[in-house]
């Protein structure tokens, strides 16, 4: 693991300056709906990154800079069916959940 310099203030801007979107589908073909999934978020944040699926809960990294609450749930609630969503929520992560995150990946 390389040293993790900085102050909290300075590992929040470079690590924290994002939003989480948890989006949970009712899978039938998850392959397919992941690939349409992950279209569809492109489409609204270009820079977003799928950092973590589990059983059909899938996590999208989203900067801060792009992401727009209104559009998200408008957009999410119109696709639900399409989309085969179950449930979906946008949480700003804590800087220990992210440090614990970039951590692991060492």
């Amino acid at each position: 693991a390389e040293y993790m310099g900085g102050t909290k203030q300075h590992l929040k801007n470079k690590f924290g300056s994002g939003f989480e979107l948890v989006i949970k589908l009712l899978v039938t073909d998850f392959d397919t709906q992941l690939e349409v999934l992950n279209r569809f978020v492109r489409g609204m944040f270009p820079s977003a990154q799928q950092i973590s699926e589990n059983g059909g809960l899938i996590t999208y990294q989203i900067p801060r800079e792009e992401m727009k609450m209104g559009l998200a749930f408008s957009q999410l609630e119109a696709n639900k069916k399409l989309l085969s969503i179950e449930d979906y929520s946008v949480a700003q992560p804590t800087l220990e959940h992210v440090f614990i995150r970039t951590v692991n990946k060492h």
